[in-house]
């Protein structure tokens, strides 16, 4: 599973010579969010992480001053509470269908 990653600002490049850019990965590790729903504050997931990636790309370009990565680290209950909004979601879904489906036969 993946998510969106949000920093909260950009990182400026410090300058110092560190082994695998560790000063700068360092301040990153606490300023950042996983792009959340509005309405009910779940963490949006992603099976694919094609779509995972094009979102992070367009959301770049809607807001070059930050950060937007695509990740794996997900915290276990976050990911459950997305999982179990998915599933709630397909539900819905599938019982709509199902509503649909007799209507017509109904009407036939």
């Amino acid at each position: 599973m993946y998510a969106i990653k949000i920093y909260l600002s950009r990182p400026k490049k410090s300058g110092l010579a560190t082994k695998d850019a560790y000063f700068m990965e360092s301040l990153l590790w606490k300023n950042y969010y996983l792009m959340r729903d509005l309405e009910d504050n779940v963490v949006h997931v992603y099976t694919r992480k094609e779509k995972a990636e094009s979102m992070a790309d367009h959301l770049q370009e809607l807001n070059p001053k930050m950060l937007i990565q695509v990740t794996e680290d997900i915290p276990p209950v976050a990911l459950a509470r997305a999982l179990k909004k998915k599933s709630e979601n397909e539900k819905e879904i599938a019982s709509k269908e199902s509503n649909s489906q007799t209507v017509k036969t109904d009407q036939a």
